[in-house]
């Protein structure tokens, strides 16, 4: 019977040296016994070991009470934070972490994932002790690494985060806009700041929000291309759904004021260039089709290029100087003296 932490590659190893040794022929010169090369013999699966040993450490988990709770204090500032990142897997409770951990087992019973079991017995060491920040961190940090939605969510939490974030901006904006009616006369300033504004202004505005709306279209119709993103970095893709939308109302609002500016004019039937439906239409296709944005702008570059390569009306060579030297040629003609016929 072999002590308890003799492991079955240890117990192979120990086969293949006594078949070393019966191998060896009486009296021949050959290498003693005890003077076997262990390098030749092969690796411990220490892989396999660990995956073992996690599932006997989440077994033990499961039977203990949950009752291991953060010890961190809820501060304001904490509670600040949370409103405007939303809630994170870093936020987990104990029964959730259990729950993660356990989650893993099936894709670490995958061979290519088993490298990662040493990692997630190290978090379960510190789940067992209370640390639950920093097991946390390591399971997700396994799940980042070997989970295709891990990497997905990691996406729409960016898109979660500027979602959030404009909604708090508006809803500042709206209660600053309140506070100000409150005071005596506080409606009719609001009203005639409102009444200075360029009304084409509006159509701007409309059109980045559409265009903000159409980013974030377009990345939900392309979730399938972030599955190649598994092993990324976590802030390059909570980055890319952070600021996609925000690229999306650049566009809209950069192509929105060509509109206005007359720069490029687009008319379809009767509806007239000013109409804000079609700045709604437009803001959304630029968030949505990069192609469509770089065309207007390709074609916006493409005009101002020749209006300035045009000369200036009443500048030198102008259209100006040109009538002129044609009045000052007929006068001149008409002063000439006559020759007698």
């Amino acid at each position: 019977m072999p002590p308890d932490g003799t492991t079955a590659t240890q117990e192979a190893a120990s086969a293949s040296e006594t078949e070393h040794r019966t191998a060896l022929p009486a009296g021949s010169g050959g290498a003693a016994p005890d003077a076997v090369d262990l390098a030749a013999l092969p690796p411990a699966d220490t892989a396999f070991d660990d995956f073992e040993r996690f599932k006997d450490e989440l077994f033990s988990l499961v039977e203990r009470p949950g009752s291991i709770r953060s010890s961190e204090p809820l501060s304001p500032a904490w509670s600040f934070r949370r409103l405007l990142r939303g809630h994170r897997d870093e936020d987990a409770s104990y029964s959730e972490l259990v729950a993660h951990y356990a989650a893993l087992w099936p894709l670490l019973e995958q061979p290519e994932n088993r490298r990662y079991s040493a990692q997630t017995l190290l978090g379960l060491e510190f789940l067992k002790t209370g640390r639950l920040q920093e097991a946390s961190a390591i399971v997700n940090n396994v799940e980042f690494q070997i989970s295709t939605p891990k990497a997905l969510s990691y996406v729409m939490r960016g898109v979660g985060s500027f979602m959030r974030i404009g909604i708090i901006l508006g809803f500042f904006v709206a209660y600053a806009a309140l506070s100000i009616s409150l005071f005596p006369g506080g409606t009719a300033r609001i009203t005639s700041l409102l009444q200075d504004i360029d009304p084409k202004a509006y159509s701007v505005l409309v059109a980045a929000l559409s265009g903000m709306l159409g980013s974030i279209v377009s990345i939900l119709l392309r979730i399938a291309e972030f599955e190649s993103t598994r092993g990324r970095s976590k802030s390059f893709l909570e980055l890319t759904g952070a600021t996609l939308p925000l690229v999306g109302g650049a566009f809209g609002a950069v192509i929105a004021a060509l509109l206005a500016a007359n720069i490029v004019n687009i008319s379809f039937g009767n509806v007239p260039g000013g109409n804000i439906w079609l700045y709604v239409v437009v803001g959304f296709l630029s968030g949505f089709s990069e192609r469509f944005s770089r065309s207007f702008l390709n074609m916006a570059e493409s005009r101002l290029a020749a209006a300035a390569d045009r000369p200036p009306e009443g500048g030198p060579g102008g259209r100006a100087a040109s009538s002129d030297a044609g009045a000052n040629a007929r006068i001149n003609a008409a002063n000439r003296p006559r020759r007698p016929r």
